[in-house]
């Protein structure tokens, strides 16, 4: 079985105990996932399953959606309220304003330093686990593009403010630590409250299954939930083959091709999706220009 998977991960598992579930469902032993959620969070999470494993690679960097609660008045170890709490002051003076202005002024390019307990490594360790231990370490800041981002509804209980809020951002963004740094903007504090993934690039909320979902169509021998390889790459160029070049590119050899046949718009040294024409993808190919203009497709992974 290969082929790609967007599963809505339920609060309480952790990434890898989806692909483990998922292996011990099917049988297969090659699967992995595309970017990591925390096991409170929710929402869309990306499964590659047999020869798809091999676009893993090609897989990260996609941009994120969220939508996420900022509990302003709270700051703790981990930077959401499932942590120690730190420090508690009442936030409901909060001027409204002030957090539709600093929500605003995340919006782009910023430097943001990764949590402890995040699974960033350090010498090999993940963070998280040298957390669990009692161990600081010290972390630096990275780059990080918040595209966008939209109050959706402000409110108050108990004395604190929450903040709920819609985010698109660059891969590696924290969205617990964009709410610690909004709730010190405000002077505050700040902590996440709770993380839904309603996007992973092209996979969205409203296309994903449940594991309840797969589960039962695996039971009544039906693979709906299974995508095709080449979904995982859904923003790239493809080129069909004719039937009688798939055994070139099974055994790694060039295909030469014309300006017409790829369309107008093209650049050298770009990746291909090579497909069989029934839409099977059959290979991730460079194409290449001679020095004489001449084009052909050099085959790097071929899933034949």
């Amino acid at each position: 079985m290969n082929g790609i998977v967007n599963i809505l991960k339920p609060p309480g598992m952790t990434s890898h105990d989806v692909v483990a579930w998922f292996r011990k469902l099917t049988g297969i032993k090659r699967a992995g996932h595309c970017g990591t959620l925390d096991p409170a969070a929710s929402g869309v999470l990306v499964l590659c399953a047999g020869k798809a494993t091999r676009l893993l690679e090609y897989m990260t960097g996609w941009e994120k959606e969220y939508r996420a609660e900022l509990v302003l008045g709270l700051t703790t170890d981990t930077q959401d309220t499932t942590g120690k709490v730190l420090r508690r002051v009442p936030s409901s003076a909060v001027d409204h304003q002030k957090i539709l202005e600093a929500l605003e002024e995340m919006r782009g390019e910023y430097r943001q330093i990764p949590p402890m307990v995040s699974a960033k490594k350090h010498h090999g360790i993940p963070l998280y686990k040298l957390a669990r231990a009692g161990k600081e370490i010290e972390r630096k800041p990275r780059k990080v593009q918040i595209y966008d981002i939209r109050p959706v509804k402000i409110s108050s209980l108990g004395g604190f403010v929450q903040v709920m809020f819609d985010a698109v951002v660059s891969s590696g963004t924290y969205i617990r630590t964009l709410c610690h740094d909004v709730g010190e903007k405000l002077g505050c504090g700040g902590a996440m409250g709770f993380l839904l993934r309603l996007r992973a690039g092209r996979f969205s909320l409203a296309d994903a299954f449940t594991p309840e979902e797969i589960e039962e169509q695996w039971k009544n021998g039906n693979k709906a939930f299974l995508l095709s390889p080449a979904a995982g790459l859904p923003d790239w160029p493809a080129f069909t083959l004719e039937e009688k070049n798939l055994r070139r590119i099974a055994n790694g050899a060039i295909l030469e091709c014309k300006k017409e046949e790829i369309g107008l718009s093209f650049s050298s040294d770009q990746k291909w999706k090579l497909l069989a024409p029934d839409g099977e993808l059959i290979a991730i190919a460079r194409l290449e220009t001679t020095d004489n203009g001449r084009l052909f497709f050099l085959p790097e992974k071929v899933f034949l």
